[in-house]
């Protein structure tokens, strides 16, 4: 194999497969027996909540920030109190339609404020010291021991970055990283081909078996990756950045007919602790045209329905500006939007006035109840299956219909 190949190969495959055993399966069906697909937004670097779904008629929040807030007459109304951000503006049709559904007040327990640490507990939807495992990680292996399961060729779930996280690491199955479906189709065209040897019992042969099973596997995704590929096609108008990449993508790999049920994909800038006036905005305009293309580009093959979006962030800013920002805070808004969503406001807004002993906000809704919420309400998990996934018991919010 040619170094250029190997170093490429590396990029787009061995990092992705690192977290993944072989045999990639998953139920193509849930429950209800309908598909269903939940995709995760990943807003990295902590979001500002307080400007994005803004307390526009709480007079404290333009005490707090005589520098950075979203001025009455730009917000775009929601409610008597709350409105979005004006760069949030595409959303606005899907709140309409009863689509979009806003989470109020989300953090947990004792909050760590250092961006690593509280990474690892929302994808790992816990707080222990250590964790081992995602929460989507413990799903997929709650999947593959149910009964009615079957073995297929499609990867479990798929995050659209360069190398694999915590989310859906699990302890027998865990989804793959796909940075560009291109490389997955190079790789069945030829770009990987490991020579076929019998590992016998010597050194190393147990690492030589391991890398042939990930060839066969990564083999398998690739065909079942291609041939999604090449029956979708987007039929939408995306924003440039990021999320207008790894969007279409995803919403072509849906629309082709993708056994993959799971998707995650992320868009970092958000740790606006300067210049957020300049920043955040570009950012949210990002969130809210991508998603709002995202489901136009769904719904013009009758898929929308089929699919719920949910953001998520390792954790809020600060009620007070420092001057051209927000440092690291507590609890944040949060979306769900999609099929069978209730559309509204959801939990309660933290006071701006009553703070902790670190000024910051008093969290009102736990986030492992939100992710309880899609479990239950959307996935269809019972409570104990909830409770295995979550490891503990989280009231879900009735976020669906």
């Amino acid at each position: 194999m040619k170094r250029r190949n190997f170093l490429k190969l590396c990029g787009g495959t061995i990092a992705a497969y690192c977290l993944c055993p072989v045999g990639f399966s998953r139920s193509s069906t849930h429950a209800e027996g309908a598909k269903k697909n939940l995709l995760i937004i990943e807003l990295k670097g902590g979001n500002d909540g307080l400007n994005t779904v803004v307390p526009y008629a709480d007079k404290s929040y333009y005490e707090a920030r005589p520098n950075i807030s979203v001025p009455k007459e730009h917000v775009i109304t929601l409610t008597d109190k709350f409105g979005l951000h004006p760069s949030l503006e595409a959303l606005k049709g899907l709140w309409d339609s009863g689509m979009v559904a806003i989470v109020l007040g989300v953090g947990y327990p004792e909050p760590d404020l250092s961006h690593f640490r509280s990474t690892d507990i929302w994808q790992g939807a816990s707080t222990d010291e250590v964790i081992y495992t995602g929460w989507l990680g413990r799903y997929m292996d709650l999947l593959t021991k149910e009964e009615e399961f079957s073995q297929t060729a499609y990867p479990l779930g798929i995050e659209m970055k360069n190398s694999a996280s915590l989310i859906m690491k699990g302890e027998d199955q865990s989804g793959i990283a796909l940075l560009d479906p291109g490389v997955f189709l190079e790789i069945k065209s030829g770009l990987l081909d490991v020579p076929r040897l019998e590992p016998g019992v010597f050194p190393g042969g147990d690492e030589l078996r391991f890398i042939q099973d990930i060839e066969r596997a990564t083999d398998e995704s690739a065909a079942a990756i291609q041939d999604a590929w090449e029956k979708g096609e987007n039929a939408a108008d995306y924003p440039d950045g990021s999320l207008g990449q790894d969007l279409p993508a995803v919403a072509r790999l849906i629309k082709g007919g993708l056994g993959t049920g799971i998707y995650v994909v992320s868009l970092s800038g958000f740790d606006t602790h300067v210049n957020q006036l300049s920043v955040h905005p570009g950012l949210l305009q990002q969130v809210g045209d991508g998603i709002s293309a995202f489901f136009d580009d769904l719904g013009k093959s009758g898929e929308a329905e089929s699919v719920v979006v949910m953001t998520t962030s390792e954790f809020g800013r600060r009620v007070k500006d420092n001057g051209s920002g927000t440092d690291h805070g507590t609890a944040s808004v949060h979306f769900v939007i999609g099929g069978g969503v209730k559309g509204g406001l959801y939990g309660e807004q933290p006071s701006l006035t009553d703070l902790d002993s670190s000024g910051n906000l008093k969290f009102t809704v736990d986030f492992r109840q939100m992710f309880s919420s899609v479990l239950r309400g959307y996935l269809n998990c019972s409570q104990s299956q909830c409770q295995k996934v979550l490891e503990g018991e989280f009231e879900p919010l009735p976020i669906f219909t």
